[in-house]
């Protein structure tokens, strides 16, 4: 999976939900998430991410 397609679809999203400043994103490690193309569209938006600890498998779980 390529960063610009993870990039789109959060941009879909965002325009669609119009979400207030300071949504808390959660994902995964994956380097299309970490990618500095991705958490510059996170800046823009407005939207705070947030990641697991390396190897921690149940960080998506609850």
């Amino acid at each position: 999976m390529w960063a610009s397609l993870c990039a789109v679809a959060l941009q879909m999203a965002f325009w669609r939900r119009r979400p207030d400043p300071g949504l808390l994103h959660h994902s995964d490690r994956d380097s299309q998430y970490a990618s500095q193309e991705y958490r510059g569209h996170l800046a823009i938006m407005k939207i705070q991410q947030s990641m697991g600890r390396k190897g921690d498998c149940w960080g998506n779980a609850p």
